[in-house]
């Protein structure tokens, strides 16, 4: 049943009051050093080369943990390949797709986005697509830095923030932490950027794609395009 505007804020004011009072999370590293200039992820044996990268723009908000892209890998972008950032006016949700993914340890997070960082280097993109991962247990990950325009909606990247669930949700459903992070994030990310409501799209508005799936979009894209 579709929860009324005032239940949906009040759910969303008491989910990000307690990522706002959560202690920094603690994430392993599977990055070490490897030959000079560069590092070496040992799980999956991929040679990532370290240059200067912008600030950290994680942190939306003082105190919203969001897990910084240098505690998962250790690539810098392919400056060539990606466009520099001017301002963000919309925003976009997706889901991984491929498999079901039901993975809540950190370690296999940190797996899965290295997977999908090199999926997206064997494209061209110049790094991984989104700006934002959000895992089945709530965490937020940092992926593509804001100084950069993404590389997730074919033809419409210009000024578009790209939020991506794990999992794949034609499958499976979403976990309800993973649904209250995606509320808080885009509530900030809106908030920031100044983003209307009917700016805010799943990937299947701008182009031939089931992404987000049907059990993401049709119950929650909605609520989130009216907030």
């Amino acid at each position: 049943m579709m929860r009324t505007k005032k239940q949906s804020q009040s759910r969303r004011d008491f989910m990000r009051a307690c990522l706002l009072a959560g202690a920094a999370l603690a994430v392993p590293r599977w990055v070490s050093s490897g030959r000079a200039g560069g590092a070496l992820d040992h799980r999956r044996g991929v040679f990532h080369t370290v240059e200067p990268v912008p600030a950290e723009t994680a942190i939306l908000s003082p105190d919203l943990n969001i897990i910084p892209r240098s505690k998962w890998v250790a690539y810098a972008p392919r400056l060539s390949l990606v466009k520099p950032a001017s301002v963000f006016t919309r925003l976009t949700v997706h889901h991984a797709g491929a498999g079901i993914n039901m993975h809540l340890r950190q370690d296999d997070v940190v797996f899965d986005l290295n997977g999908i960082l090199e999926g997206h280097l064997q494209k061209d993109y110049g790094d991984i697509g989104y700006h934002f991962i959000v895992d089945r247990a709530g965490r937020i990950w940092e992926g593509r830095s804001l100084a950069y325009e993404g590389a997730h909606v074919s033809g419409m990247n210009e000024q578009n923030i790209g939020v991506m669930l794990l999992g794949n949700f034609e499958e499976q459903q979403p976990a309800a932490d993973q649904i209250s992070a995606l509320f808080i994030l885009v509530d900030i990310l809106r908030e920031k950027y100044d983003i209307s409501g009917e700016s805010v799209y799943g990937h299947c508005d701008l182009g031939q794609s089931a992404c987000p799936g049907r059990h993401l979009y049709v119950p929650y894209l909605a609520e989130l395009k009216q907030s």
